[in-house]
This record gives C-alpha cells, structure tokens and sequence, in this order.
C-alpha cells in the first residue's frame, strides 16, 4: 500500500488545470489519429538513380546496396504520412506532401484509394490564417516508421519562406518534434482542426 499523498489546495489546483490540458491532449489524439495515415511509396526504377530530395523529411530505404550494371532495376522506396480529408463513395482522398508522392517540385499532393471500408475518418480541417504564434502545435505521423505518433508544441512562427529549395511559402514552424517519414502528416490545433501539413526539419 502507498501512503495517501496530502496535497494542498493551491497545489490541487495546479494539478487540476495540468489534467485539464490533458485531456484536451487526449481529445486530439483520439479525434484525429484515425486520419491520419502512413504511406510507403515505391517509385518507378529509371535507367539514371533518382537523387535523394532534398526535403530531409522524406527518406529512401537503405543506401548501402550496391547495384551492378546487369542487375535488375528496383523501384525506390520512401515512407511518409498523410491526412485522410475527404470521401466520395468508395474513393478516399489522402492530403500528404507532393515530394511523399513522388515529386517534389510543389508543396502539397492528394493521394486516392479505393475502400468499402464505412468507418473511414475524415479529418476537421481548421482555418490556417487564424494561427497566432504561442499557440498550441500537435503533430501527427508515423516518424520513422512509427504509426500514430503524437508530438506537441507550439507555434514559433508564422508566414516564414524559404525551405530546402527556396520552395516554401507561408509556412508555420513549431517545435513539435518531427521527424522522417513525418512528412505529410497533420500539424493540428487545440480543438483537433488541420492547420498545417508537416514538410520540412529545419
């Protein structure tokens, strides 16, 4: 048996309000985590190697297998996230980042499947332009192949440019921790509404 703990009231308190953050955590993470999906990729082999994009957040299997002139040409494997946003009859809709897709020569990308699947969940998606920095910043993804991973933060910054390749616009940072194969994935308020989809590790 544990001894009671005597807590006073002001630290009683305290420890309500923190439980109340809590379970606002809890309430995002079960709202939009059957969103939120993860996507492996396999791209079509080329005669010339693809070149690693790059966005760091998006990652190719493993380097270190050489291939010889003669040898069968593989497809290029990638892992990344994506945010389940809309339904028409048995087609799906995926919103992840268009070098998740394949290309990364814009920002963002739909993906489509096929399911008769009726417990799909679509995902809220908030009004991005009424982010405020100091807000509360909650990443979704499957960061190095682990699904349904749940990261919080703040916002840092808003309307930042740039990006790997200067291909950036309007972007907000945040602290939450990503991480690769988090690309893709949603960046969400206190309420669970997608406000950004995760792209880049600065």
């Amino acid at each position: 048996e544990t001894p009671p703990v005597q807590v006073t009231p002001e630290i009683g308190a305290a420890l309500s309000q923190a439980e109340a953050v809590q379970t606002a955590f809890r309430y995002v993470a079960t709202t939009v985590l059957p969103s939120v999906v993860e996507l492996e990729v396999v791209d079509k082999a080329t005669d010339t190697p693809k070149t690693q994009p790059s966005i760091p957040f998006f990652f190719f299997g493993p380097q270190d297998q050489q291939e010889t002139p003669n040898a069968p040409k593989r497809g290029q494997e990638g892992l990344g996230s994506g945010v389940i946003v809309r339904r028409d009859g048995k087609t799906v809709y995926v919103l992840t980042n268009n070098h998740v897709a394949g290309n990364a020569r814009k920002d963002i990308a739909l993906v489509k499947f096929e399911t008769a699947d009726k417990d799909i969940v679509i995902a809220r998606l908030g009004d991005s332009t009424k982010v405020q920095v100091g807000d509360w910043a909650i990443a979704l993804g499957s960061p190095l192949g682990l699904v349904s991973s749940v990261t919080t933060g703040i916002v840092s910054a808003i309307g930042r440019d740039g990006g790997p390749d200067d291909n950036i616009n309007d972007f907000i940072q945040t602290d939450a921790a990503i991480n690769q194969g988090n690309s893709g994935g949603a960046l969400v308020n206190i309420r669970g509404e997608v406000v950004g989809i995760n792209t880049w590790i600065a």
